[in-house]
């Protein structure tokens, strides 16, 4: 009788096969790089302190 592999092994190798790590990987780094971005121009440009605030919060609930 073969050993069937944990669903946890599974798990993780469908994502692979999905490409969900690499999505999730690229949408991070995009989120960190657009929210450096903001925090680093806004208060030059005198922007409301608020406006950092529209910028994260659909980093965060995408």
């Amino acid at each position: 009788m073969t050993a069937s592999p944990n669903k946890p092994s599974r798990f993780w190798k469908e994502l692979i096969r999905r490409k969900v790590l690499r999505s999730l990987a690229i949408y991070a780094g995009s989120a960190f790089i657009i929210l450096e971005a903001a925090t680093i121009i806004f208060p030059r440009w005198n922007f409301p302190d608020w406006s950092i605030d529209l910028v994260l919060w659909p980093s965060w609930t995408a």
